[in-house]
């Protein structure tokens, strides 16, 4: 059965003028008549269809944790130099009370090699409580402001597409990292509007227009040097409707946590404990 524009946007819970970008993009199926969209409705079933995390997802520092043990297992494999990536901080990892036993039981988890193939799903329960997300509307000029405070990490998939990911960008709305501690004062202070999304949503919530996804890092701030990690723009890749997308954020999550077993095979004591001891080699 065919839907309007509106009536599809409402089943899926996004913008109208979302629906539209997907239908010109290909990734919703539809078709013209008389100038107007008509979308089919098994496609809009099958978004909505997409499954729900399953288990109780891990905290947020340890979400954190396992995203920056892999991000570093990334780096070490590109680069194999630990020093040559010494461009950025991630003090709050060795600085959390429980950070040695947590990353620990991570490494634990990562080496026995159950992550390579792990569906999104089981990525989606491990990773969904790592930030809140909010629906940011104000004026094309505040959003761009935003954009430009310091405090403020670009995101998105337009960035995790320039990181790896396999997967084609259109007008894909802006996605930004803002830390926790100065979210009330970076929003008030550019007349911006927020409004709290879902636990694992997605872009698609959001219109390019006169909005950004926020994503706000739930008790720490990993990125004090400024850029994403790879990690977590896939992670945020595994949110979004578009089912390639997602397999394409899912792909690169796999492929660190193969970086990963292959480092714990070859030095199992000591390998990634320097996430703790050195925290200074990850990139912000």
């Amino acid at each position: 059965m065919d839907l309007s524009v509106q009536e599809a946007a409402a089943l899926l819970g996004v913008h109208p003028s979302r629906v539209r970008q997907r239908l010109e993009s290909g990734s919703l199926s539809g078709r013209r008549l008389a100038g107007r969209w008509l979308v089919e409705g098994d496609d809009v079933d099958r978004l909505r269809s997409r499954p729900s995390p399953r288990g109780r997802p891990a905290a947020p520092w340890r979400a954190w944790a396992l995203l920056a043990m892999l991000e570093a297992a990334r780096q070490v494999r590109a680069e194999r130099d630990v020093e040559a990536r010494s461009d950025g901080h991630s003090a709050w990892l060795s600085a959390h009370s429980a950070s040695r036993s947590a990353v620990s039981q991570v490494r634990g988890h990562l080496a026995s090699g159950e992550l390579l193939d792990a569906p999104a799903e089981k990525w989606r329960s491990l990773l969904s409580s790592r930030s809140m997300a909010y629906s940011c509307h104000g004026h094309p000029a505040a959003i761009k402001r935003l954009l430009a405070d310091p405090r403020a990490v670009p995101a998105g998939a337009s960035l995790a597409a320039a990181a790896g990911a396999d997967l084609v960008v259109v007008d894909a709305a802006s996605e930004i990292y803002v830390p926790e501690q100065h979210f009330d004062q970076m929003i008030s202070g550019l007349h911006l509007h927020v409004s709290p999304l879902p636990a694992g949503s997605g872009a698609e919530l959001v219109s390019a227009d006169d909005a950004a996804l926020l994503r706000v890092p739930q008790g720490v701030w990993p990125y004090s040097g400024g850029r994403a990690w790879s990690v977590a723009l896939a992670a945020d890749l595994l949110e979004s409707l578009d089912p390639r997308s997602a397999e394409a954020g899912r792909k690169m999550l796999g492929a660190a946590a193969g970086h990963a077993a292959e480092l714990l095979r070859e030095e199992p004591r000591g390998a990634l404990s320097w996430v703790i001891d050195q925290p200074e080699i990850l990139a912000g």
